[in-house]
């Protein structure tokens, strides 16, 4: 497979209306089957003055677009750390609390694991955004946690509408069991509540069994900061660009050929990474520019198509996976999406339930009228 086709189809989605959903390291808020967000999603105002008005809590509109940023200065950083932006906490979310019970970088949640890396990003940056949010964040870092670990208490507030403001809610520890309790039972079902030996109703329920469903409580939420006129984070381009150049920064290093990789990134390209160049036996690290020599456009180029170049299937019959990818003169991210879109869903399904012999079992799957634009493929 050419780096050039999948510098291309980076090129086109990066200049894309929706490029940020491209982006290697930014999500979109999951949804179910239904298309509903499937964890809590919670919108929270932030003013002027960068203050986070907690006591607005709502839930997001179904419609609303919804993406959180999941910074990592290597594909094998772990440490899941906060800069700016969306959060989005649960089993598969992007941000931890601090374990007491871990090694010592753990033990801190994900806002101060990313510290140093915020330091480093805004040390030559005086703008007002990213700096003044982190600020406020910081001192509410109380707050933050205590939404985290009463999702269903935060559910539930919601959900019921008490007439108390929602901090002085979080601050009454009485009330928010009660509530949390009501909202997890509601929840769990009937065979959970027999497993867990809670067999009493609700309104008769006992302190033991209330203890038990509170540890029971795993939900998941995802945090939307609305900034002042309705902005999202990712909607501030200089803050979103100190960000990204930080990531570039830890990746890349400059030769007089350009630059190359330090770190890997796309299977294809020598890092000098000895861990993950594995492909790589006995290349020596100073030949590195002749994998590629990258300048910073197509290395931005590279962030936005890893993702979807790394998109492949299996050959019926086989088990053989292999990644297609489509060439063309012009190709514009509508092609691109809309050739992974019908070959990923409506193709495949019915190229399953085929039993002709006489076709072709690699490309039969890629074969469209109607598209000209697209001229041939790369294997």
């Amino acid at each position: 497979m050419s780096l050039d086709t999948v510098l291309n189809i980076g090129k086109a989605l990066r200049n894309s209306s929706d490029s940020l959903q491209h982006f290697k390291y930014v999500s979109p808020c999951p949804k179910d089957k239904e298309g509903n967000y499937s964890p809590l999603a919670v919108s929270i105002p932030v003013n002027d003055q960068y203050e986070i008005e907690w006591d607005k809590i709502s839930l997001v509109p179904e419609n609303e677009p919804l993406f959180y940023l999941r910074f990592k200065t290597s594909d094998s950083d772990s440490f899941v750390k906060y800069i700016f932006g969306d959060i989005y906490y649960g089993k598969k979310g992007y941000f931890r609390l601090g374990n007491p019970d871990s090694k010592p970088a753990y033990q801190k949640n994900s806002f101060f694991r990313g510290k140093a890396d915020f330091n480093d990003i805004t040390k030559s940056y005086e703008g007002i955004v990213l700096n003044n949010f982190h600020t406020q964040l910081e001192q509410d870092i109380e707050i933050l946690e205590k939404v985290l670990n009463n999702i269903s208490g935060v559910q539930a507030y919601l959900e019921e509408k008490p007439s108390i403001d929602f901090l002085n809610y979080l601050a009454n520890d009485v009330m928010l069991s009660e509530f949390s309790v009501k909202n997890i039972y509601g929840k769990v079902g009937r065979k959970n509540l027999k497993r867990l030996k809670i067999e009493s109703d609700i309104n008769l329920i006992k302190e033991k069994e209330k203890k038990t469903l509170l540890q029971y409580d795993h939900g998941e939420i995802f945090i939307h900061f609305k900034f002042p006129e309705n902005k999202h984070w990712h909607e501030y381009t200089v803050e979103l660009e100190m960000i990204t150049n930080k990531m570039l920064s830890d990746f890349i290093e400059s030769t007089d050929y350009g630059l190359v990789l330090k770190k890997t990134l796309y299977k294809t390209l020598c890092s000098g990474d000895k861990k993950n160049d594995w492909q790589f036996p006995n290349f020596s690290s100073k030949n590195k520019y002749k994998s590629y020599k990258f300048n910073r456009e197509n290395i931005l180029n590279l962030f936005y198509a890893i993702d979807y170049a790394g998109k492949g299937r299996t050959i019926s019959g086989t088990d053989i996976k292999i990644i297609i990818l489509p060439k063309g003169n012009d190709l514009s991210a509508k092609d691109y999406q809309s050739f992974s879109k019908v070959r990923d869903e409506e193709r495949i399904k019915k190229s399953r339930k085929k039993t002709d012999n006489n076709g072709e079992p690699l490309f039969d799957d890629f074969e469209k009228d109607g598209e000209d634009s697209i001229t041939s493929f790369d294997v």
